[in-house]
């Protein structure tokens, strides 16, 4: 909701903006005082799964998809085709806050797991055949590279052939982010870092294939590019990323199994 009220033109969530600015939650306690390029990053990473969802959805309009680490998105409603299944899965606290907000919905079933706990693998039932992606927006970072092998691949055991959609950094930029943490004395510290996707998951396993590896500032908007407000700083960082993909979204496909095309 935070980048839906910064960012109109990237992130657009009326109903998550209204909700929270209109119940004037008390946000003090949260640490605001990241950078104009820092902001981008989260914003342009939020986005680029949300367009990468949005495009397995048009392909198969009958998918089930399940958001990691959810949080409190609300990216169901912002892709809703009206046809989806959704699974939300994340800590038992974050489910009850989730249906405090959002109440249930029919299409959308809530997990309250941590992202390890692979039990949530279980409640999740679909028709595998119309299709399967895992989306986890930035989450993964925060955990061992070996931890989301073994993830990735009892998703594969359960669903070959599904696709999987997740944000990263180089090693340069988390152990960057790790030293701005450890200043602002920030508890979380990023884990998992991928400087070449090709070279890490698809060498987890040989039949893992890199959909795209794309650079979060591509998914600036035309005017948002063109904005002449935006620092000095911040446009040599927006070139960096183009050029480095210091921070990246990934998109690998599980297998070789294909899905069915469902009208």
């Amino acid at each position: 909701s935070s980048w839906s009220k910064k960012y109109p033109e990237l992130v657009r969530d009326d109903w998550a903006s209204n909700f929270v600015y209109g119940h004037k939650f008390d946000f003090s306690g949260i640490r605001t005082n990241f950078s104009e390029y820092r902001n981008l990053i989260m914003a342009t990473s939020l986005v680029a799964c949300d367009k990468a969802v949005e495009k397995y959805i048009m392909e198969y309009p009958n998918a089930t998809i399940v958001n990691i680490g959810c949080q409190l998105d609300n990216m169901f409603q912002r892709l809703d085709n009206g046809r989806i299944q959704w699974y939300s899965i994340d800590s038992h606290n974050t489910m009850s806050v989730r249906r405090a907000m959002y109440g249930e919905r029919s299409r959308e079933k809530m997990v309250g797991r941590s992202l390890l706990d692979l039990t949530w693998l279980d409640a999740i039932s679909c028709d595998r055949s119309k299709g399967i992606m895992f989306v986890c927006h930035d989450e993964l970072s925060y955990y061992r590279p070996n931890a989301i092998k073994g993830m990735m691949e009892e998703i594969w055991k359960k669903y070959p052939g599904a696709e999987f959609v997740f944000t990263t950094a180089t090693s340069g930029a988390t152990a960057y982010m790790n030293m701005f943490n450890s200043s602002t004395r920030t508890l979380r510290t990023r884990k998992m870092s991928v400087n070449d996707a090709q070279k890490v998951i698809s060498g987890w396993r040989t039949d893992y294939k890199i959909m795209a590896e794309e650079p979060l500032m591509k998914y600036m908007t035309k005017d948002m590019k063109k904005d002449t407000k935006l620092k000095l700083k911040t446009k040599i960082g927006i070139a960096y990323n183009k050029l480095t993909y210091n921070y990246k979204v990934v998109r690998v496909k599980l297998g070789s199994e294909a899905y069915e095309v469902a009208l």
